[in-house]
């Protein structure tokens, strides 16, 4: 299953990256790119590093996934989880172990945003 995550681009430089929150919604992903790259430090921005972002592109097996009801249990600490669905509507997951990325390139990016425009 293919999922996107908006990430600093210095976050991408450790040898085993974990992406944590992941999103089957590139939309999302694009958001998380504009709060990590805006200047702001108040509202929803002011808890993310800021830098240049991009979008990346990761290939997950689902079935490695486990439901959302691991990701709701109680008494584990959010990077100590198993790989899992944040919720039953399967539109976020937590990947706690290390993945093969493909970052988007900008032609990328507008092309699975607007995918009608590829006609």
């Amino acid at each position: 299953m293919i999922f996107y995550k908006g990430v600093l681009v210095t976050d991408l430089e450790v040898k085993d990256y974990i992406p944590g929150t992941v999103t089957v919604d590139i939309w999302e992903a694009q958001k998380w790119v504009d709060q990590i790259q805006t200047k702001k430090h108040n509202g929803k921005s002011r808890h993310s590093r800021k830098g240049v972002a991009c979008i990346i592109e990761i290939n997950f097996p689902e079935d490695k996934l486990l439901l959302g009801t691991e990701f709701q249990r109680s008494g584990v600490s959010e990077h100590s989880r198993i790989s899992c669905w944040t919720s039953n509507l399967r539109t976020k997951a937590q990947i706690n172990t290390a993945v093969n990325f493909k970052i988007l390139s900008s032609d990328e990016t507008v092309e699975r945003l607007f995918p009608i425009l590829k006609r």
